[in-house]
C-alpha cells in the first residue's frame, strides 16, 4: 500500500508532508525515524479546513507520535507545499493551526519561494526571572507560540548550550516539558543573535520557527528589540528573519526548501 510523500526543510527543521487519507495509513514515529524510515522531525498533514473560508489545515506530528500546537518553519515549508505542489495561489494563504488560523504570504525571489507568515502573538507565561545553574545567574523568560517556550540568556560562551537546554526542557519555571532556547551573542545594533533549540518531543533541532519567535519576544521584553525592526537570528541549520509588527504579531521569514519526493510503503 504505497503513498505519496515530500519532504521539506527550513533552517534544517525537516518535515515529510502527507495529505490527511495517507496519514491515516503510516506510523508517525517508523515514518520519522532516520535510520528505518524516511526520517525527519515531524510530520504536516494537509486537512481540508473546518471554515471552508480558509485555504488548508495543517497538523503537525512530531518525531515521538504525539502533536504538536505549533510549528513556524513547518508553516513555512507547508505554504511551499500548498503553492508549488497542490496549486494554491492565494496571497496571503489561510492556513488552520493549533494556535489558530494564520496568515502566509508566498513571493518569488529569485526563483525560489520567499514564505513569510504571521506566527500571530505571543502570550508572557512568566516574566523574566533570574535563575541560577552551575553558579551563574541567568535570565529565563516563559513565553507561548501557541507552544510553551522557556528563553535563556547568555553572555559567556563558555557555558555547556547542549546540557543546559536539555534540563530546562524538563526542569524549568513552567514545571512541565517545554521548548527551550539558549540565546547567546545577542547585538542590538547588528540585530542577530544565535539560538540552540532543544524541542518538545523531539529534542535538539537545526531549527525552530517558534522558538526564534518567543527569542523575538524575550529579546523586546528585556529592551534588546523594538517593533518593526529585522532580526536575523541564527540557528544551527540556518538564518531565520522575525519582525514585531505594531500589532505584536510576529512574523517568520525565509526560504523553505524541497529535499525530495517519493513513494514510501508502510510496513
Amino acid at each position: 500500500m504505497a503513498l505519496h510523500f515530500s519532504k521539506y526543510q527550513a533552517a534544517g527543521n525537516d518535515f515529510v508532508i502527507l495529505e490527511a487519507a495517507d496519514f491515516e495509513k503510516v506510523d508517525a514515529k517508523k515514518l520519522c525515524d532516520r535510520h528505518f524510515g524516511i526520517g525527519a522531525d515531524g510530520i504536516l498533514v494537509n486537512y481540508r479546513p473546518d471554515d471552508p473560508q480558509n485555504d488548508a489545515k495543517m497538523v503537525i506530528i512530531n518525531s515521538d507520535g504525539t502533536t504538536a500546537e505549533m510549528c513556524g518553519n513547518g508553516l513555512r515549508c507547508f505554504a511551499a507545499y500548498l503553492t508549488a505542489e497542490r496549486g494554491l495561489t492565494l496571497d496571503p494563504l489561510r492556513i488552520e493551526t493549533g494556535n489558530g488560523t494564520l496568515d502566509v504570504n508566498v513571493e518569488k525571489r529569485d526563483g525560489q519561494l520567499y514564505v513569510q507568515a504571521s506566527l500571530g502573538r505571543s502570550r508572557v507565561l512568566f516574566a523574566t526571572q533570574k535563575i541560577v545553574i552551575r553558579e551563574r545567574e541567568l535570565a529565563i523568560t516563559g513565553i507561548s507560540m501557541g507552544n510553551p517556550h522557556v528563553v535563556v540568556f547568555i553572555r559567556s560562551n563558555d557555558i555547556d548550550t547542549h546540557a543546559m537546554a536539555s534540563r530546562l526542557r524538563f526542569d524549568n519555571p513552567l514545571g512541565f516539558e517545554a521548548n527551550a532556547e539558549i540565546v547567546s551573542n545577542i547585538d542590538p545594533a547588528g540585530r542577530n543573535a544565535d539560538v540552540i533549540v532543544c524541542e518538545r518531543g523531539v529534542g535538539f533541532t537545526l531549527g525552530c520557527g517558534t522558538g526564534g519567535a518567543a527569542v523575538m519576544r524575550s529579546l523586546f521584553l528585556n529592551g534588546f528589540a523594538r517593533r518593526n525592526e529585522t532580526w536575523r537570528l541564527r540557528f544551527p541549520g540556518g538564518i531565520i528573519e522575525y519582525r514585531i509588527a505594531e500589532n505584536d504579531e510576529i512574523l517568520i521569514g525565509g526560504i523553505p526548501e524541497k529535499c525530495f519526493e517519493g513513494i514510501y510503503e508502510p510496513k
